[in-house]
């Protein structure tokens, strides 16, 4: 008994870590459509010959795909165990991918947020332009005035776009 009273099926895991490679995914989704060679496969998929066999063997050995000889043809063809594996991985595919999908959405739609963060660019573009002013004419370095007005730009610009993409 795993963790939670939740037992592991260690063969189907095996399966999936095999599996889990985008290459042999790939060459199962094709194969799901039907069988193939390694020559039709590397062709549709855009592959080398080598890429593929050395995947669909690796593959064969766990038990996912199988190969049926016809004279010197090998005919590749998927298992109900790679059809099984393969919906699981597509499944957690989409399951991560609406979960970062939700981890990228805005902070808040609040319009009191964005009208409170309006002003933020403006402040800090500014104290760059005011703090580099004061200190070029105090040491009399007028390079310290322009670097401190490209600064001031430079940051109203990057702290309005980080604003527009968070809220």
């Amino acid at each position: 008994m795993g963790e939670g009273g939740v037992q592991l099926d260690l063969e189907r895991l095996r399966m999936i870590e095999i599996a889990a490679n985008i290459h042999r995914v790939k060459i199962m989704m094709e194969l799901s459509k039907g069988e193939g060679t390694i020559t039709s496969l590397a062709k549709n998929l855009g592959y080398s010959r080598q890429l593929v066999k050395h995947h669909l063997e690796t593959l064969n050995r766990g038990g996912l795909v199988y190969k049926r000889r016809i004279g010197n043809m090998e005919f590749y063809n998927i298992t109900d165990s790679g059809k099984t594996i393969l919906s699981e991985i597509l499944k957690i595919h989409l399951e991560i991918g609406k979960a970062s999908n939700e981890a990228c959405k805005p902070v808040s739609n609040d319009k009191s947020i964005r009208k409170r963060l309006k002003y933020l660019p403006i402040i800090l573009g500014t104290t760059s332009v005011a703090v580099s002013f004061i200190k070029g004419f105090s040491v009399n370095q007028p390079l310290w005035i322009v670097g401190g007005v490209l600064m001031g730009i430079f940051l109203y610009a990057i702290i309005s776009k980080l604003i527009q993409v968070l809220t």
